[in-house]
């Protein structure tokens, strides 16, 4: 079976933001949503990482997480008090 190659790259945004406590990396555009990205959360001093979040929903509670991209979606790092 032959696969079919759009005529048009296709390109997703992937948003990445982090709440109080701690930092992400940046905004990425993803190619063909073929790819995966690493997603490293850094928690400030005197905070610990929570989890990964579309919407409210918890996808990981990996401070490194690689996301297979497939659509453009936001993701946020959610941190607490230690």
């Amino acid at each position: 079976v032959d696969a079919v190659k759009p005529e048009k790259d296709v390109y997703y945004q992937l948003l990445i933001y982090a709440e109080a406590g701690g930092s992400v990396n940046q905004t990425t555009a993803i190619s063909d949503g073929t790819d995966e990205i690493l997603l490293v959360a850094t928690p400030d001093d005197g905070y610990v990482f929570d989890g990964w979040y579309i919407g409210e929903t918890k996808i990981s509670s990996d401070v490194e997480f690689n996301y297979a991209v497939i659509k453009s979606e936001k993701i946020t790092a959610k941190f607490r008090t230690a």
